[in-house]
């Protein structure tokens, strides 16, 4: 069993009052520091849909212990259920249909300057095999390569007939998450990008960042409103 492969995956999913991707993600920051988060995805939320504002999953650093065990998944949990002020009957530890511990914790759901957390989730990254997809032809083909998550599971609801829904790709170099971050907020505040996923690309913190944006935009005249922002990395 590889290295990867007895990883335990941390999730911490929030709702935020933000209508604009970029707001969204100037209200994260803060946590994205204090956390340690690795990776980021961010969505607008669907108009019919039980909530608004932007949904938020934040990926902290994988724990490598020397096997995942339900132990292990209650003490990755622990700091977070007491920062969002939840209680250790909050969490549900579980194990998986392949035999690998898992964990969800939903607790009271405080919203506290615009974040609400809505729940803690556990995986070992064996068990998310199934979401990853081969990595572009310009990433180098060698084990130090993290696995992209698939994160586009269906087209939002706000494209019309009319519109073209397009995936936009592009890498950058930053020393760290929140930075990365902060580099790619002037492209987050354009209406037309309808969510984010923002990925480290080298499981060694080598410092560069994959950006997949999902735009909606529509079909006349498209061609001319795809955007532009800082110079990414070749």
């Amino acid at each position: 069993m590889s290295t990867v492969e007895q990883a335990l995956i941390t999730t911490v999913s929030l709702n935020v009052v933000d209508a604009r991707l970029d707001d969204a993600s100037r209200r994260c920051r803060p946590l994205v520091a204090s956390l340690g988060a690795v990776s980021l995805t961010a969505s607008r939320t669907e108009v019919d849909g039980s909530r608004s504002g932007v949904n938020v999953d934040l990926t902290l650093a994988p724990s490598f212990p020397s096997a995942p065990s339900a132990e292990a998944v209650r003490q990755l949990v622990a700091p977070l259920l007491t920062r969002f002020g939840w209680w250790p009957g909050d969490l549900d530890v579980g194990e998986s249909a392949a035999g690998y511990p898992m964990g969800f914790a939903v607790g009271r759901q405080r919203t506290t300057d615009g974040l609400t957390p809505l729940c803690v989730s556990i995986d070992a990254a064996a068990d998310t095999e199934g979401e990853w997809w081969d990595p572009p032809e310009w990433l180098p083909a060698d084990e130090s390569v993290a696995p992209v998550r698939r994160r586009v599971r269906r087209l939002p609801a706000a494209a019309s007939d009319d519109d073209v829904v397009a995936r936009l790709h592009a890498r950058l170099r930053a020393p760290d998450l929140d930075t990365a971050l902060a580099r790619c907020l002037p492209l987050l505040g354009r209406p037309e990008v309808w969510s984010v996923d923002l990925q480290p690309l080298a499981l060694d913190g080598g410092g560069t960042w994959g950006l997949a944006m999902l735009l909606v935009l529509p079909l006349s005249g498209f061609h001319r409103r795809l955007p532009s922002g800082p110079r990414w990395m070749p």
